[in-house]
């Protein structure tokens, strides 16, 4: 099951994905570069699975409900690749991605919003 991340407190993300275990596989969105692409084709969804590494998955994120990031959009972004980092070394990421789901999490809200991944 996919743990949607679309419309969620930025401490549920974050709880997701401390709690997705060793191995985590997200959905992320991310829009098109061509500038010219109709609105409803202008965004590419991506899986990416990661291993954890030093404790995390080598990226950090900002936004949620209550934690807006991006002006009228309360998603929850990628904003930070950790160099050598598991996202780093994977380099499909890319900062700007949207987080839309985690897959086959479980769940636990009281965590600190300012956690490295």
């Amino acid at each position: 099951n996919d743990q949607s991340l679309e419309h969620v407190p930025h401490s549920f993300a974050v709880a997701a994905l401390k709690n997705a275990g060793d191995v985590v596989t997200l959905h992320v969105k991310r829009r098109k570069k061509d500038a010219f692409v109709e609105p409803e084709k202008s965004y590419t969804v991506t899986e990416i699975e990661l291993e954890k590494e030093d404790g995390g998955f080598g990226f950090t994120i900002a936004g949620g409900v209550g934690n807006v990031h991006l002006p009228g959009d309360s998603g929850v972004y990628v904003t930070k690749i950790l160099e050598g980092g598991a996202a780093h070394k994977d380099s499909r990421m890319e900062v700007g991605d949207k987080l839309i789901a985690v897959k086959n999490t479980l769940v636990s809200i009281n965590i600190n919003f300012d956690e490295w991944y």
